[in-house]
């Protein structure tokens, strides 16, 4: 039964509500014990059952995606990924890129409002891994870099003193100690796992474009990230699949957009893609998001990084 379905009045009717009225009509309990075992039956039937509004999973899968510590309990993350397999990875890559270089000057001085100063950016643009039209635009556009300028740069000064591996202290950037071994290629799929832990638990994934603020999105990103897993495994149009990556409480909860009518596939591209891309986890048909139709599906470094352990479903 649809949850958005309602009675001839228009209220709306409780899915789980209904299916207990009828179990009780048709077993008719004679005492409110037997009733109340009835409700539960019906209560976890109902949990453990596919749902078409959820995307085919249970709202107990659904569930266990979505609640605090997901990511410890409903996913494993493969920590023994080797840098030949993280070599697609441009956010992985940079960010190791420019902690070996903090490692070999030993400290970088920051600007007086804590950023990267100009001679570091200036080399990390040169060592990034950044695309040939990005490159070419900054260029362009700027006669000398600063932090917000560079590519990912913005990013790492929150993102590697959040996972603990550079510290901020008097004017200067340091490496934690634990980063050094971080930094060896044994540990490759340590740092990368740590990572992507650090940017979809304790980083505001708002702060990085322009679009209204909508916190839930991030915080039920591990039921996007399963239908991801489900439904891409070849190239698809985004258009296509962005409301199914988003619960429908949260599709239905997303801010209006003045400039764009379609504020799901807003948000799954920004919120969701961006990041999961710079992982080097999903790809784009097209490196040109502006050339239609959107295709994208995900890398072989998903399945290689993420598996997903929920409780089975009742079709």
């Amino acid at each position: 039964m649809p949850i958005d379905s309602s009675n001839e009045d228009g209220r709306p009717v409780n899915p789980v509500t209904e299916l207990l009225r009828r179990e009780i009509e048709r077993r008719r309990p004679r005492s409110i014990e037997e009733a109340n075992r009835i409700a539960a039956e019906v209560s976890q039937r109902y949990n453990r059952t596919s749902q078409r509004e959820l995307g085919g999973m249970s709202p107990e899968q659904a569930y266990s995606l979505t609640q605090p510590g997901w990511m410890d309990k409903a996913v494993t993350l493969n920590d023994r990924l080797t840098l030949q397999d993280l070599s697609g990875s441009p956010l992985f890559q940079n960010a190791r890129s420019l902690l070996l270089t903090v490692q070999e000057l030993g400290a970088v001085k920051s600007t007086a409002t804590g950023a990267f100063n100009r001679k570091f950016a200036a080399r990390m643009f040169e060592e990034f891994a950044v695309a040939a039209p990005i490159r070419e635009m900054t260029l362009r556009h700027n006669k000398v870099l600063n932090q917000n300028d560079v590519p990912f740069l913005e990013l790492y000064r929150h993102l590697l003193p959040q996972a603990g591996l550079l510290l901020f202290r008097k004017g200067e950037f340091r490496l934690v100690k634990r980063t050094n071994t971080l930094l060896t290629e044994s540990s490759a799929g340590d740092l990368f796992r740590l990572l992507f832990r650090t940017l979809f638990l304790r980083i505001n994934l708002e702060a990085l474009d322009r679009l209204p603020e909508a916190p839930q999105v991030q915080h039920t990103i591990g039921f996007s990230l399963y239908q991801m897993s489900r439904m891409a495994e070849s190239w698809i149009e985004l258009a296509d699949i962005a409301p199914s990556l988003l619960l429908p409480t949260i599709l239905r909860s997303l801010p209006v957009l003045s400039w764009s009518q379609d504020a799901s596939l807003n948000y799954v591209r920004s919120r969701i893609l961006r990041p999961l891309k710079d992982f080097g986890l999903i790809e784009y048909e097209s490196d040109y998001p502006w050339n239609s139709p959107e295709r994208v599906r995900k890398s072989g470094l998903f399945n290689q990084f993420i598996q997903f352990n929920l409780p089975p479903a009742i079709p």
